[in-house]
């Protein structure tokens, strides 16, 4: 009886130790232990809790509930600007930052009037530069979604400004869209013009001979799949779309260019990818790019020289140069997400070769999707910048490149080149905007945009005008003294929760990624 009793225990201990292994299947995917190699978004718990926080309790978004709030928010925002509203919606007033930055996106300007510039950013709305101005002001927050994904201004009509919802970065705090916008005043007011169910847009494109024609990379669902993306054409100025390339349900509509000399000719660059609460699949065998040669109604798969498909090719950006249109540049990931390499074609995509891109180093570190633009220089093809977590400058057409907007800030979304005057480029970061007049050598931060992510936020209740927050790529901030403009960074990386010592304000705890 005392040998039972002594080993009695240790069955028990058995039986739990099993029980809880068996299930680790029903909470690790796939059945995965915790000690097998896992691909490279398991384990980043801070990740997977922030997705599960909006997708309880079955593990997907309720879109319809999402959009009702959206609404509900434009009504109430609409009512402060009316200024038919009282009590609690009345008393909420900016508290900054103003003087941080956050997370751009898309820059667009008409090369009709470069004096008026558009930024879009990844939470923030869109804002406006105008040279009377000389200031950053949001045009956009009374819509439906102040996630941006691609701004694009008419070439010839300045005044009209195309704007895609939903920021395109497969990055678990990406929120979706409602579709596309249209101003027909340089952004003072906006009509909606439809496509819901995109998402998501990596690019809009317009045709620079018939600027009623107007194409849309849709992504789609990025946690989950959908029909309806892909690339969509509107031959009436966005009052309808039709779609014009689809791959499958789960392959995206992420980059597409006009060739400025015959509109007939289109590229599109596609991007399997869907993201999971624990994983994320950032390549599959349909991406690609493809070329249209009669305005968009057929599609083929471009091949000679290119990266064959494998279930290892992600994200693809495409640049075209608006000096020799038979010249092209695509920037490719893989899938996890690493740099994979620079292509060129010289004859109109026929055939393409792999650029010198070995002094480019892991530009992307290990996460590609987050990234995807290559940007020719609209007075010289041979000027071409790629963005990734720096920016690359090759002035010799891909066979030589060299580091700039070196101190600025880390992960480069966006950058426009001055049609009139190459020295004038503006990029846009996780840190804002920064504009340089020296052809990227050295740059100056835009100000007064109250765009920074907030994952979290507290205050210090002993001190009161003490605010606290954790930021996407910007840290955990603070300001000591209530104001917008004087926020301060006191830990570095991604910023999450932050925590003041009830009884003693001088004790803070703060954390960054991978459990810093």
């Amino acid at each position: 009886m005392k040998k039972i009793l002594m080993i009695l225990p240790f069955l028990i201990l058995i039986i739990l130790v099993v029980t809880v292994i068996g299930g680790l299947d029903k909470i690790l995917p796939s059945g995965k232990q915790p000690s097998q190699t896992r691909p490279i978004e398991r384990g980043k718990r801070p990740n997977d809790w922030f997705n599960l926080q909006r997708s309880y309790p079955n593990g997907k978004i309720n879109y319809s509930a999402w959009r009702g709030a959206i609404a509900q928010a434009g009504m109430m925002r609409n009512e402060i600007r009316l200024g038919t509203t009282s009590g609690i919606y009345k008393s909420w007033q900016p508290a900054g930052p103003t003087n941080i930055g956050g997370r751009i996106t898309t820059l667009a300007v008409s090369p009709a009037n470069t004096n008026v510039v558009f930024a879009g950013a990844a939470d923030g709305g869109v804002y406006r530069w105008t040279s009377s101005t000389l200031s950053w002001d949001p045009v956009f927050d009374f819509n439906s979604s102040l996630s941006i994904g691609a701004i694009a201004v008419d070439p010839v009509n300045p005044d009209v400004v195309y704007v895609g919802t939903g920021e395109a970065n497969s990055s678990g705090d990406s929120y979706p869209g409602n579709g596309i916008f249209k101003s027909t005043d340089g952004g003072d007011t906006w009509e909606y013009m439809g496509l819901p169910e995109s998402y998501y847009v990596g690019r809009i494109a317009i045709n620079p001979q018939n600027t009623q024609q107007i194409f849309v990379a849709a992504t789609g669902l990025l946690f989950g799949k959908n029909l309806e993306r892909g690339i969509y054409r509107s031959a009436d100025g966005g009052q309808s779309w039709e779609q014009r390339l689809f791959v499958s349900d789960s392959t995206a509509g992420i980059d597409v260019v006009i060739n400025p000399d015959s509109a007939n000719i289109i590229y599109a660059a596609m991007w399997e990818r869907i993201r999971r609460p624990y994983e994320r699949k950032a390549g599959g065998v349909t991406s690609g790019i493809y070329r249209s040669t009669d305005g968009g109604d057929n599609w083929s798969l471009l091949s000679n020289g290119l990266p064959a498909p494998s279930a290892t090719i992600g994200r693809i950006g495409l640049g075209i140069a608006p000096t020799n249109s038979n010249v092209l540049y695509s920037v490719y990931a893989d899938h996890p997400g690493y740099f994979y390499g620079i292509f060129k074609t010289t004859d109109g995509g026929n055939s393409w070769f792999q650029v010198n891109d070995g002094s480019l180093g892991n530009l992307y570190s290990n996460f590609g999707w987050y990234f995807g633009n290559i940007y020719v220089d609209p007075n010289n093809e041979n000027n071409v910048y790629v963005l990734g977590v720096g920016v690359r400058k090759s002035a010799t057409g891909g066979s030589s490149w060299s580091s700039v907007a070196n101190g600025t800030h880390v992960d480069h979304h966006a950058i426009w080149v001055n049609p009139t005057n190459s020295n004038h480029v503006i990029i846009g970061n996780d840190g804002g905007i920064f504009v340089s007049q020296n052809g990227g050598s050295s740059f100056s931060k835009e100000y007064d945009l109250p765009i920074t992510q907030f994952y979290a936020a507290t205050v210090d209740y002993n001190n009161p005008q003490r605010l606290y927050g954790g930021t996407q790529d910007n840290g955990t901030l603070r300001t000591l003294t209530g104001q917008v403009n004087d926020w301060t960074s006191i830990y570095g990386g991604d910023g999450f929760y932050v925590i003041v010592d009830p009884n003693n304000s001088n004790i803070i705890y703060a954390e960054s990624q991978y459990g810093g």
